[in-house]
C-alpha cells in the first residue's frame, strides 16, 4: 500500500513537471524570450529526470519480463541522461537563483564559476561512483543514479539557498524579491528533506525532496505566466516604443514604421489597412517583410526583440 501511494505521488509529480513544461515550451516558440528559456531548461531536466524515476520504478519490471533484452539498452541511455540531468538541474537552479541577486559585477562572476565548478565536479563524480562501479549492470546503476545521485545533489542546493537569504534583501525589485524568497524557501528544508530520503526513503520511487521542486516549479511558472501576460498582453499604453536607432538597426523602412505600433496592439489586417489606407495585402507583404528584417516569425516575438532595444 505504502509503495503504491508513493508511485501515485512520483506520477502526479511527472504529470506537474510534463505539464509546466508544454506550456513553457508554447510560451517559447510563441516568444523565445530569454526568460521563458531559463526557466524552460530547468523544466526540461526536470522533466527527463522525472521521466527515468517513472520509467525505472514502473515500467522497468514489466518491460523486463516482455522484451527484456532491451532493457539494458534503455537503462543505459536513461542511466547517461540522468548523469547528464541531475549536474544540469543543479547549474540551472543555482544560476536561476544568482540572477535575481542585485551583486557586484566581481561577486556575480565568482558565483557563476562556483556553479559551473560544482556542477561539472558534481558530474565526473556521478559518472566514476555510478557507471565505473556497477560494470555492465546498467538497470542497477540507473537505480543508485536515480536515489543516491538525485538526493545528494538536491542536498548541494541547501547551501546556495543559504547563500541567497543572506544577500537576497538587496535586491530592489518587488516581484524579484518576493520570487527569490519563495526559491529560498522552497530550497532550505531541502536539508532536512534529503537527509530524511537517504535514512528511510533511499528505495521508494517518491522522494521528499520533490516537494521541493513541486513548489519551486510551481513558484517560477507562476512568475513567467505573470511576465508573459505583462509583456505580450500589455495595455496600449505600456507597449514598447521603438526609437530611431531601433528601427535603423532593422532596416526598417517609413511605411513600415507606422504599420509596426498597430501591428504590436494586436490589430488585424483588415484594421490596419483602413488605418493606414491601403489594401490588406500589401499589409500582409509589409508585415512578412517587418518579420523577415526583425529575423522573428510572429508578432509576440517582434514584440519581445523590440521591449530589448528601450527607447533612447
Amino acid at each position: 500500500m505504502q509503495n503504491l501511494l508513493s508511485e501515485f505521488f512520483l506520477i502526479c509529480h511527472f504529470s506537474l513537471i510534463f505539464s509546466l513544461s508544454v506550456l513553457c515550451t508554447v510560451f517559447f516558440i510563441r516568444t523565445r524570450d530569454r526568460i521563458v528559456r531559463r526557466l524552460l531548461v530547468i523544466l526540461l531536466a526536470l522533466f527527463i529526470h522525472s521521466f527515468a524515476s517513472l520509467f525505472y520504478y514502473i515500467f522497468a519490471e514489466d518491460l523486463a519480463s516482455v522484451v527484456g533484452r532491451i532493457t539494458p539498452g534503455i537503462s543505459l541511455f536513461l542511466l547517461v541522461l540522468t548523469c547528464v540531468t541531475v549536474p544540469f538541474i543543479i547549474y540551472g537552479t543555482c544560476s536561476y537563483m544568482l540572477s535575481f541577486l542585485e551583486l557586484p559585477e566581481k561577486r556575480n562572476r565568482l558565483g557563476k564559476r562556483i556553479i559551473i565548478a560544482c556542477s561539472i565536479v558534481f558530474f565526473l563524480f556521478g559518472i566514476y561512483f555510478i557507471v565505473f562501479l556497477h560494470g555492465d549492470n546498467w538497470l542497477e546503476a540507473l537505480s543508485h543514479a536515480l536515489n543516491e545521485l538525485f538526493i545528494y545533489g538536491s542536498l548541494f542546493l541547501f547551501f546556495p539557498a543559504v547563500a541567497a537569504s543572506i544577500f537576497f534583501r538587496k535586491t530592489r525589485d518587488i516581484q524579484n524579491r518576493q520570487l527569490l524568497l519563495g526559491i529560498i524557501i522552497s530550497f532550505i528544508p531541502i536539508g532536512v528533506f534529503a537527509v530524511l530520503d537517504l535514512l528511510f526513503l533511499r528505495t521508494s520511487p517518491y522522494k521528499l525532496v520533490y516537494i521541493s521542486y513541486f513548489v519551486f516549479s510551481i513558484l517560477i511558472y507562476l512568475f513567467t505566466s505573470n511576465h508573459y501576460v505583462h509583456r505580450y498582453v500589455p495595455e496600449h499604453s505600456n507597449l514598447p516604443k521603438p526609437d530611431a536607432g531601433t528601427y535603423k538597426a532593422m532596416d526598417i523602412s517609413e511605411r513600415e514604421q507606422q504599420l509596426i505600433p498597430l501591428l504590436l496592439e494586436g490589430k488585424s489586417y483588415k484594421e490596419i489597412s483602413e488605418i493606414l489606407f491601403i489594401s490588406p495585402n500589401t499589409v500582409k507583404t509589409h508585415i512578412r517583410n517587418i518579420y523577415k528584417k526583425a529575423k522573428v516569425s510572429n508578432r509576440l516575438q517582434l514584440l519581445s526583440k523590440i521591449s530589448t532595444h528601450p527607447e533612447g
